[in-house]
This record gives C-alpha cells, structure tokens and sequence, in this order.
C-alpha cells in the first residue's frame, strides 16, 4: 500500500471535541497527512442525528456532512488510492451500501476492532429473525456480499480485540494499539496529588444517546435511578470520610438538568485526572475503570435493580468478576464491608490491564502514532 496522502475517518455520531482528540488529528495532521471526517450521522442515524446534541460539538475545515445517503455513497466510492479509511461505521445489514462504496473505491480503509469490556457470560437473548440474519450476515463470505476485506484490523484494547470478524479476511493485516484511554494516563500519569476523594464513572443512565441508536427505552428512571446513588454515596462518605465526586459521561449534559447528585461536584472532561489523585473510583461498568486499573485504585462496583435486570447487566457482572470484585446492591449500601471493598487484586488488575487495556508488548507510545508507523507517514513535523 502506498503512502497515503488523506485519511478520512467514517462515523455514524455528531462529530465533537472528544471524538476529535480520539481520532489523533492533530497528531496525524503534524505527521504530514490530510485528515478529515465524514460526519454519516444524518443518513444512517436520523433519529440520532436529529434528538441529540453533543455537550463538545466541534467543527473544523475538515469536517464534511451529508445531506442525503446518495450523496454519501457517491463521495465514498469515489475515493482515490492516495485516501486511507478509518472506518467507525457498524460491520452490520443496514450499512451494507456504505461498505460497498468503499469496496467498489480504490482506496485502502481500516476497521475497528474494540476489545475493552469483559465478555457477559449467561442466558444469550433470545433468537429473533433480525438476529438470525445479522449473524449469517457477519459470517458470510465477503465476496458473497460484494465487499473488499479491510486492509489493516486497528485493535483498540488489550489482547482480547482480536475477533475474526467481517470486514476482516485473510489478507487483513493486524495494528495492535491499545485503549484510547491509555493515551490520556500516559500524559497524566506523571501528576498524581491525592485530595481525599472518590470519583464515581457517570454512566448517564436515564439519558444516554445509545438509547436513540439503538431505539429502545432508557434502562431506568432519573426519578429511580439517582435517590439510590445519592443514598449510596452518603453511606459510602460517612464510613470512609473520603468526599465523592462526579465525573460526568463525555457525553452528558448535567448543566441542562436539576441537581442530581445532592450537591457534589460534577466534572465533565478530567476523568483521568479525577481517578490519578483520588482514593478509590466507584462505578457500574463504565469503560473508564480502565484509569482505576492503571493507577491502581480500590473499585467498588454497584447497581441498581434496574440495572441488574436490563440488556447491560450480564456486562455489568463481567466486570465485577475480572476485576475480583463484589458487586454491590446500590439501594442496600448499609449491608456492605467498605474495608473489604476498598482493596486492590493486583493479580486481578494485571490480567484486566492485558486482557482489555494493553497488549502485553505493544508499543509505549500515542495510539495514532503506532497506527502512523504502519502507514509510513512522515515523523512528527517540529
């Protein structure tokens, strides 16, 4: 493959501030290479597209959207050998034209491949014709769906990204990288000040935009949901002494909502910072338990009822099992051992580290910057 000349990443959300820095284009464009992104919200997530706003919208020149899908696939097949895609689209039935515009394109496209969650164990929801022909669809032979394979899987976790998968075929070669997150702790890694506090990883229950992906009701109520975290939190603060603080969804907008958390500091943007100088992190099942794991703090896992009762609570489980923990009911904290709770698994945070933050061996450098490697793009401009 050639050394290309653009990159264009494909993505199904709101283009904002947080994806922006995820993306690595500034790192990419200082390497000598022309970035930008194609915003598909509008014609493959209308309702997404049309009930949600981003709390860090970001626009650059770079930045193109779609009016039409038409208008979308056309620009796609129409790219050129010196383009390279980073594709965030779903591998699924109802993007099959996107993915055929790029195979049917003369330029080189990447996928995805996310590994940072422990895997549900329990009952498989039940089989329904919608998931039967998704599953055909992933193990159909690409040339079946008239599709190019990727030419490169970018594995965004530990060693358990890897899946052999659709767009993935024989000739695909792998990127090993790791969690974005690691980014973020190896520039703040360095920083640590302990305040006596307890950060909590806001998940945005009631409110989450998934909920319009994904079109289905919020797994519970803001009027079920936060009375039982408050309660949590107070129990948790007069037994330890340590003060809990908020660290907000990225893409939460509590500044739109009444006051949820009984007065504490809600923070959006700083979660690594907030985990780095705090005492223990508590959370349901948030990916940012990655941060408690590098650094090395006590975890207290929690849910509610609704939660453990929703799609999301074989997960939920999962992670309280990787990381050698109990996993707490948050309207009973009065029946919990905080001493027991507020300890560290070293052997269980080594294998979580390699299983879904880092591969054992990958490079200690930017995430886009492994990636920029393989691609041959010039070193960073000064």
């Amino acid at each position: 493959m050639k050394r290309p000349r653009r990159i264009a990443f494909l993505s199904e959300s709101p283009h904002n501030k947080r994806d922006h820095e995820r993306f690595g284009i500034a790192l990419l464009e200082n390497r000598g290479v022309r970035v930008e992104v194609w915003d598909l919200t509008s014609v493959l997530q209308s309702r997404l597209a049309s009930e949600y706003r981003p709390p860090d919208p970001f626009s650059w020149p770079g930045l193109r959207t779609f009016g039409s899908r038409r208008e979308a696939l056309d620009a796609i097949a129409e790219l050129g050998e010196d383009d390279f895609v980073v594709s965030h689209l779903a591998f699924e039935p109802a993007v099959w034209d996107a993915y055929r515009a790029l195979s049917k394109s003369r330029a080189s496209y990447a996928i995805m491949s996310a590994g940072n969650l422990p895997s549900p164990q329990g009952t498989p929801p039940p089989l329904t014709p919608a998931r039967v022909f998704n599953a055909l669809y992933m193990r159909a032979p690409m040339r079946a769906l008239g599709l190019r394979p990727a030419a490169f899987a970018i594995f965004v976790g530990g060693e358990n990204a890897s899946r052999k998968r659709n767009p993935i075929g024989r000739g695909t070669e792998e990127i090993w990288c790791h969690g974005y997150d690691y980014d973020l702790y190896l520039a703040a890694k360095d920083g640590a000040k302990r305040d006596g506090t307890a950060v909590f990883l806001d998940e945005y229950v009631p409110f989450h935009p998934d909920y319009l992906r994904r079109g289905h009701e919020p797994y519970s109520t803001a009027e079920r949901y936060y009375p039982e975290l408050r309660g949590f939190f107070d129990a948790f603060e007069r037994a330890t002494g340590l003060t809990v603080v908020v660290a907000a969804h990225p893409r939460s907008s509590y500044e739109k909502h009444p006051d949820y958390f009984g007065g504490r500091r809600v923070v959006r943007g700083r979660t690594v910072e907030l985990v780095r100088d705090s005492d223990a992190v508590i959370a349901h099942s948030s990916t940012a338990l990655a941060f408690a794991v590098l650094f090395r703090k006590p975890v207290v896992l929690a849910a509610s009822a609704d939660l453990r009762a929703c799609p999301d609570g074989p997960l939920i489980n999962a992670m309280a099992r990787s990381l050698n923990k109990r996993l707490l009911d948050l309207a009973h904290p009065d029946q919990v051992d905080w001493k027991a709770e507020l300890v560290v698994d070293e052997t269980a945070y080594a294998d979580f580290r390699r299983r879904y933050v880092k591969k054992d061996g990958t490079p200690e450098k930017p995430f886009w910057d492994i990636v920029a490697d393989r691609l041959d793009l010039p070193q960073t401009r000064s």
